[in-house]
């Protein structure tokens, strides 16, 4: 440790309380699978979750083939170094439910189903915007709607209206310049 900035009259109580041996620091960004030498199955398998963090595919892949040899402390540790607001909501219902020993697992499943309903809502809402813009366009395709009118039964203006139009594939026969 480098004491040179510690005025000399204060060194000496100083390095009284700071011991004398050497401290390792392993930054686990840095530590591949060929490289994961841990002996300790806990460490190995956190390593393995965060060289996995950025690949949701491979991340839930290895938890699910890890989850019966991850302890619990670990995967306590591995949810909050993963730092997904949404998994630690999960592992913490769950956590507090079941207190089992493959929580993260039943936690990544959780977010998997919740994300699977969000896109078939995210999609229902989609078709029911498209069938409803493909109506007023045909209204006022075949002159019975105004594009004011149209465009204001969908609370938008008349170029949001086409633009929305156009954008889900929509053609007009009379479109204003």
């Amino acid at each position: 440790m480098d004491f040179s900035a510690i005025p000399s009259e204060n060194l000496e109580a100083l390095k009284y309380f700071v011991p004398d041996y050497s401290i390792r620091v392993i930054d686990m960004n840095y530590i591949s699978d060929d490289d994961n030498y841990f002996q300790d199955s806990g460490l190995r398998h956190l390593v393995g979750l965060l060289n996995r963090r950025n690949n949701k595919n491979d991340l839930i892949s290895y938890a699910m083939e890890a989850a019966g040899d991850i302890d619990s402390e670990t995967q306590d540790l591995a949810v909050l170094m993963l730092d997904s607001d949404d998994l630690k909501k999960h592992y913490e219902n769950i956590k507090t439910e079941e207190g089992g020993k493959n929580k993260m697992c039943k936690a990544i499943d959780d977010l998997i189903i919740d994300s699977k309903n969000e896109g078939l809502i995210e999609g229902e809402i989609k078709g029911e915007i498209k069938g409803r813009i493909e109506t007023y366009v045909g209204l006022v395709n075949d002159g019975d709607y105004t594009f004011e009118k149209a465009a204001s039964k969908n609370g938008l203006t008349v170029d949001e209206f086409i633009a929305k139009a156009e954008s889900l594939g929509f053609k007009f026969k009379n479109k204003p310049e």
